[in-house]
């Protein structure tokens, strides 16, 4: 290994300097230098953020020097007393058709400035393929670091289309994880209450009571194919992700899957319905279905273990009628009731926020599927003793999405102190009465809470956010838990450093197809890198979970949970409190994502050629027909 990084005693008079600035930080930056017998270069790191590793090898007989730095932002080369210092290639021209070049650099966006006083800096620049920087001088690249960019604040509202506070008049919220957000513990209990009923009610083998709740087995969203019992996760066009198909815990081969499904396309009549139930697909889309999710696979494993035969339908239905039994009985609840403590996470925040609705003259209600004792215990143990003067209207037992959907069921006034629903007609609905069942066309003709100046939050993307967004005009907010463990893998280090070389990969694979049929040594290299890229790809899923990868993500599409999240949620978040951190009259911007077909927002495309002549010619330095011989 050669000593790093190399020293340099070289004084020269009236440098000419040309920055290019990178704006990726704690991301890896790939630099192909090659050394030519008529120069001499040297590559000198003065200052870095995180340190990863410096490797200089040598590759075939071309003495390539490859460079892999992190948190690099800011690449500067500096030519001395050069009548033709620099010349950049067009960006299609590839290093398997021009040998001759020293630097090859895959980069995001750059900018030229000069560090002399007799020029002012160049335009903006950015580019979407690679640079290649031929010099036949002595060369002296520095390359300090940048501190690194802002992480993605794992609190933050996202926004999926622009919202303004201001236009928002009132307030909803479901309970279930949406006010009241449960811990790891009640998944357990879920687990562990819907096996019982199994071995209880339809008669399951006792051994399954020894099975227990594997919190890391999967995410929510994913499909599970009814009549063949495989577990899977699909992206925004209905193919199947390859290495998530499952079958209890064992992976189904990619070619096995390519047999079962003629491909990776799942039909779209194969697919879930509007509210993600179908004949042959059913999504599991909420925090509940991840037990449910976990003791399917666990029972159809023990099965196939002990050579049980069963029916991937019949153990479908009885494992999701369990754990609905265990919703609808109560068995849930009681325990629940028993220890508040040890299964909902108490927030302070909560009250604050909502007081602070309050305070800006902004109307509260609760719609929630779940009975008003439970409710209420949940509530104190929350706000307080008195917490129903935080809401104007509480609906309970509703039945969503029945209440979003059904026009003639009408509400039913709900007796605290008999704890029982009465027959009374209800004919409009006030602040301090209790009421279930009832319809969203009641409720708007009884309230005047209609169309966009409402705000509704849940967590189910379908049962509570669907009908509102879709059929009645309201404003949505998602509440997705898992997204403070996404953004804490998304800024981490390997995180963003294997992400940047996979985009980086995937040019350079890209750029280099039609470069590579009569060049050997070019398609080794191209095969190389898609070796590459398939265990990148792989990491980067992993990183989230080990099967299934992240909720919102496959390789490279938005997963169909993204998809409708996007679709019926404006906005999401991982907790309804972090709405403390925008004021009340705050507007969401949606990021502009650029279409294949446009130029990236915010950036602007200049000619190579024409901005480095322009620079050179205000130094008053002829352009060499180098130029134009590259291009």
């Amino acid at each position: 290994m050669a000593k790093w990084p190399p020293q340099t005693n070289d004084v020269h008079d009236n440098p000419i300097s040309l920055q290019l600035h990178f704006p990726v930080c704690h991301g890896l930056f790939e630099a192909y230098l090659q050394a030519t017998t008529f120069m001499s270069l040297e590559v000198q790191l003065l200052y870095f953020q995180k340190w990863d590793e410096v490797c200089l090898q040598e590759v075939s007989n071309h003495r390539l020097k490859y460079l892999r730095l992190v948190d690099l932002a800011v690449f500067r080369i500096i030519a001395y007393d050069l009548d033709f210092p620099i010349a950049l290639l067009p960006n299609h021209m590839q290093p398997a058709t021009h040998k001759d070049h020293i630097g090859f650099f895959m980069v995001k966006q750059f900018e030229f400035s000069c560090s002399s006083n007799r020029i002012a800096p160049v335009p903006f620049m950015r580019l979407n393929g690679a640079i290649m920087i031929m010099v036949k001088y002595h060369v002296h690249i520095v390359i300090p670091g940048l501190p690194p960019t802002p992480d993605i604040d794992p609190k933050a509202v996202f926004c999926n289309n622009e919202l303004s506070l201001r236009d928002i008049e009132v307030y909803g919220f479901d309970y279930d994880y949406t006010l009241a957000i449960y811990g790891q513990s009640l998944l357990f209990l879920v687990y562990r209450l819907a096996t019982h009923v199994l071995i209880d009610k339809y008669k399951y083998p006792n051994e399954i009571s020894k099975l227990t709740y594997d919190p890391s087995f999967a995410v929510r969203g994913l499909h599970y194919d009814v009549h063949k019992g495989l577990l899977m996760k699909l992206d925004a066009f209905h193919k199947v992700q390859m290495g998530t198909v499952y079958h209890g815990h064992c992976r189904v081969p990619d070619n096995e899957v390519n047999r079962l499904y003629e491909g990776l396309h799942i039909p779209i009549d194969d697919l879930n319905n509007f509210y993600g139930y179908g004949a042959h697909f059913q999504q599991l889309v909420d925090i509940f279905s991840l037990p449910e999710i976990a003791l399917l696979s666990d029972v159809a494993q023990h099965f196939m273990q002990h050579d049980i035969e069963f029916d991937a339908d019949y153990l479908f239905t009885d494992v999701k009628t369990a754990v609905e039994f265990v919703h609808t009985s109560g068995l849930m609840h009681q325990e629940v009731l028993k220890d508040m403590n040890k299964y909902v996470e108490k927030d302070d925040g909560l009250k604050q926020m909502l007081r602070r609705l309050k305070d800006a003259g902004k109307s509260i209600f609760l719609v929630t599927n779940s009975g008003y004792a439970y409710v209420s215990k949940g509530m104190q143990y929350l706000l307080g003793d008195n917490w129903r003067e935080m809401f104007d209207i509480i609906i309970t037992k509703a039945d969503k999405p029945k209440f979003f959907k059904e026009t003639s069921r009408p509400f039913r006034y709900y007796d605290v102190q008999n704890r029982a629903r009465t027959w009374n007609f209800v004919t409009k609905l006030e602040k301090g009465n209790i009421y279930s069942e009832g319809n969203i066309d009641h409720f708007k003709r009884m309230t005047g809470w209609v169309g966009s100046k409402v705000l509704y939050f849940g967590d189910h993307v379908y049962s509570d956010l669907a009908d509102p967004a879709i059929r009645h005009g309201w404003r949505t907010g998602a509440i997705i838990p898992e997204l403070e463990h996404e953004i804490k893998v998304i800024n981490s280090t390997p995180y963003k450093s294997n992400l940047v070389w996979l985009q980086a990969l995937q040019t350079l694979i890209a750029n280099m197809q039609d470069f590579q049929e009569d060049d050997p040594e070019a398609q080794r290299v191209v095969h190389a890198w898609k070796a590459e890229r398939y265990q990148l790809r792989n990491s980067l899923k992993e990183m989230f979970n080990p099967r299934f990868g992240s909720i919102f993500r496959t390789h490279t599409n938005p997963t169909y949970f993204s998809r409708r999240l996007a679709r019926f949620a404006d906005i999401y978040t991982s907790s309804v409190t972090n709405l403390m951190h925008y004021t009340t009259k705050h507007t969401y911007y949606p990021q502009r994502a650029a279409l294949p077909h446009e130029l990236d927002p915010g950036a602007a495309f200049y000619n190579v050629d024409a901005t480095l002549t322009e620079t050179l010619s205000s130094l008053s330095v002829q352009t060499p027909s180098g130029l134009a011989a590259f291009s």
